[in-house]
């Protein structure tokens, strides 16, 4: 009789241990404007592959004949902002605030490739606007 007990713990161990193995981890992707795209079962490895799709493909934004590129997004210190078909003769800026607006850089002068350093700014969410002539862009940069 003992033995008949035991063997029905195993197999409910079993069944429940299996159950809960077979159980996947559920990941989305989203785009620049925070728009969920896709969910799909994920791993440690699947999150690895596409944290690092994010960090190597930039975002691009396209501003009349001007394409405008941020990486990394989410960054540790430094972005990157690339411009291309940028005018010559081009008037803009650069800001960057936090989330409750406050002012944190403005820069006038930029080229085609700009480089900005947050290592001096706690983790958190930016505001990065770029005006070019009388095109605004406005990018959420995410500090790790």
């Amino acid at each position: 009789m003992k033995i008949k007990f035991y063997l029905v713990y195993i197999v409910i161990g079993l069944l429940i241990g299996n159950s809960l193995i077979a159980q996947t981890k559920v990941c989305y992707t989203y785009d620049a404007s925070g728009n969920r795209t896709a969910r799909f079962g994920c791993s440690k490895s699947a999150i690895a592959k596409i944290d690092s799709m994010l960090i190597s493909k930039p975002i691009t934004e396209i501003q009349g004949e001007m394409a405008i590129s941020l990486f990394p997004n989410p960054t540790k210190g430094h972005v990157t902002i690339n411009i291309a078909n940028m005018p010559d003769n081009a008037n803009g800026e650069i800001i960057l605030s936090d989330m409750t607006g406050r002012l944190l850089l403005k820069q006038s002068t930029f080229r085609v490739t700009t480089q900005l350093d947050l290592s001096s700014h706690p983790t958190g969410l930016y505001v990065l606007k770029i005006s070019i002539d009388d095109k605004v862009s406005e990018w959420k940069v995410i500090k790790e």
